[in-house]
């Protein structure tokens, strides 16, 4: 590591240092061993708060009709699944601090690693845009000044906020979760006192339940969709080549309990106000209070989507490393690439990409989820083993077996070719095992 780090500074390269000190400029680089100080809550306390967007509470939506008692089975269905990759891949940030774009180029290839990076910062640009127009539209709605007015001002703050990197993100995360905590209590007691929602007639299901369906989205929703970002933020957790239990569940516990929690309001919400957006079911003539406290829930989009342009900017570096190397500017490639990225997802946002969520979740884990698999077989078959100069040395341009198992993956959860067993089994998770081992398999041949 010290020797291309030496390498990096006398090609010009000053990904380590900071502009105005505050300002992240790491990129992909390694994150040098002074800055890897995350412990086990803070990594909880990180994904609680990313995970707990004012979006969160669209799950109850996903899932209405289920009936609570089915909403939280599905969920706890969920986690156990999801569980398991998110924590593996919590666990590779920690034995080698890179991104798992970087990683990507030992198993799918240089050239594929990076088209791949490209569409994953699209796919976060979207998750950004989504997540925005939902505090735009609670603002929206307790303010009555234009949706578009408040996509921007709040566009502008995260924008800004993602600039200053993960330290700052870590600061404002934790220091600002008893204000969501307290936003949502609030909007809580508004809901059950001036909405009344009878839940004895949410507790028995009133559609059939598809099993495999449901999970799947929620894994889309939720962990899976995070799971390869993770190391993004554990690559500044304490290192370790011993897998802890502790730091393998917190990231994935931190993501799923606001699930199982705002889920559960946004499907009372659902009911009782016809609105799964808790912090919007304000009217004229409200308390002022109900205002104050759907502000402070907007807090929560800031949060979530701050680890969708973080991840965003990282992917895009990934791939065009080969052209910013040249570039002596360096180390403005971050800043650059989030201010770009962000104004890009802001007008996502602006289109109305929350008109599309759930068919935007199904093309999420066709995708996503056979690239994670794959990419952990791989890790934990050789990789692991490697130098981390190795990942940032081109060596192998395409791996075909890599990419033969991607699209046997894409093409198992996009025509879900699995009948019955879909209905009580997450397809796509189903689709991706079989990528993985296909991968595994060709890997040994």
């Amino acid at each position: 590591m010290m020797d291309m780090a030496r390498e990096d500074e006398e090609s010009g390269i000053e990904g380590l240092g900071r502009i105005g000190k505050e300002i992240e400029t790491i990129g992909i680089s390694p994150v040098p061993l002074k800055l890897r100080r995350l412990t086990q809550m803070d990594l909880f306390v990180f994904w609680a708060m990313a995970s707990a967007s004012a979006a969160t509470p669209l799950a109850g939506y996903l899932l209405y009709g289920v009936g609570i008692p089915y909403f939280i089975i599905i969920i706890a269905l969920s986690t156990l699944i999801g569980i398991i990759p998110a924590g593996l891949f919590s666990e590779i940030g920690r034995q080698k601090p890179i991104v798992a774009l970087v990683q990507a180029r030992r198993t799918f290839g240089y050239y594929p690693a990076n088209a791949l990076s490209i569409l994953y910062t699209f796919v976060n640009m979207g998750w950004f845009g989504l997540n925005l127009a939902v505090g735009a539209e609670i603002l929206t709605a307790v303010s009555g000044l234009p949706f578009v007015f408040w996509a921007i001002i709040m566009g502008i703050l995260q924008i800004v906020l993602v600039l200053f990197g993960a330290k700052w993100l870590n600061y404002f995360m934790k220091y600002t979760a008893p204000i969501l905590l307290i936003s949502y209590a609030v909007l809580t007691y508004f809901l059950f006192s001036y909405y009344h929602p009878e839940i004895s007639k949410l507790m028995t299901p009133s559609v059939n339940i598809n099993w495999g369906l449901l999970i799947n989205l929620i894994l889309s929703f939720s962990i899976l969709s995070w799971t390869y970002k993770i190391t993004t933020v554990t690559r500044f957790a304490k290192p370790s080549d011993k897998i802890s239990i502790s730091y393998f569940v917190s990231s994935g516990l931190g993501i799923m309990l606001p699930v199982l929690l705002m889920g559960i309001l946004g499907y009372i919400s659902q009911s009782a106000a016809g609105n799964w957006n808790l912090a919007a079911i304000y009217k004229p003539g409200d308390p002022i209070w109900v205002i104050i406290a759907a502000i402070g829930a907007s807090l929560a989009i800031i949060h979530t989507n701050s680890m969708n342009l973080y991840p965003a900017v990282a992917d895009l570096l990934v791939s065009i490393e080969p052209f910013i190397r040249k570039v002596k500017k360096y180390k403005l490639s971050q800043p650059l690439a989030t201010i770009g990225l962000g104004i890009i997802s802001l007008i996502l946002a602006i289109l109305g990409i929350l008109n599309y969520v759930e068919n935007f979740l199904l093309l999420v884990g066709d995708v996503i989820f056979p690239f994670t698999f794959i990419l952990l077989v791989d890790w934990y078959t050789g990789l692991k083993q490697m130098e981390m100069e190795a990942f940032y040395t081109p060596s192998k341009w395409v791996s075909v077996k890599a990419l033969v198992a991607l699209i046997i993956g894409v093409l198992l959860n996009y025509y879900n070719i699995f009948g019955i067993v879909s209905l009580y089994f997450p397809y796509q998770v189903l689709g991706s095992l079989i990528a993985a081992a296909i991968y595994y398999i060709l890997k040994k041949v």
